[in-house]
């Protein structure tokens, strides 16, 4: 397992809007542009405009603009009008409640969570891999750590997260290392930076069943 790291809620950005399906007949990229447009949002930028979606996203502007038209009359964005700026809708939560109600292991793990927290005096989470994030679907605190707790729904790079490292040792070789391909193509200057800890952190977890990491999130 991953040692919990401290960290706020980080802004993990979309990223440019990514051509690789072109040419699938079967892939709509409309419904892709939009949800790429939902990605753009973070709890630190929680409030963007549709010029700083199209920077996010690589979309032209006009395009975003019917984009975000269409979201918020559909409910997943709002328009903020003093702003001038859209935030996140009501929509977008009711679309993600399913999930985490249907994750029967949450259930299952959080009492031996709870235990393993109240032994350790800190934090313990579990998540579930988002591309090249992992996303936090559940977590337990005990009561006198002073840790920070991430939230649900919190996302994280999977290379610089310990929970990130942990899922990738408990991938098969292939699996590992198709992840951190992608990972090299999306961002080859964080596969540089972090490739040699990941490789660390895959062999403390096999040799000792855990690893750590000391403040990279903030980095």
């Amino acid at each position: 397992m991953g040692a919990s790291e401290s960290a706020a809620p980080l802004s993990v950005p979309a990223g440019n809007f990514s051509y690789e399906h072109e040419g699938d007949r079967q892939f709509a990229t409309t419904l892709a542009r939009g949800l790429e447009v939902l990605r753009c949002f973070t709890p630190v930028e929680p409030m963007l405009g549709n010029k700083e979606i199209s920077v996010r996203t690589g979309l032209p502007k006009p395009t975003v603009s019917r984009l975000t038209y269409t979201l918020t009359k559909l409910g997943y964005l709002r328009h903020n009008m003093r702003m001038g700026k859209y935030q996140l809708g009501s929509a977008v939560l009711s679309i993600g409640y399913p999930l985490l109600a249907s994750m029967n292991l949450r259930q299952a793990a959080r009492p031996h969570m709870k235990e393993l927290a109240d032994h350790c005096k800190g934090s313990v989470s579990m998540g579930i891999r988002d591309r090249l994030n992992m996303v936090y679907v559940e977590t337990s605190r005990n009561g006198n750590a002073v840790i920070t707790l991430p939230d649900i729904g919190t996302s994280v790079p999977i290379a610089q997260a310990c929970i990130g490292r942990a899922f990738l040792a408990a991938c098969t070789p292939p699996e590992r290392e198709a992840i951190l391909n992608q990972l090299k193509v999306k961002d080859p200057e964080l596969h540089r930076k972090y490739r040699a800890q990941i490789d660390k952190s895959i062999e403390d977890i096999r040799m000792r069943g855990f690893c750590v990491s000391y403040g990279e999130l903030r980095r």
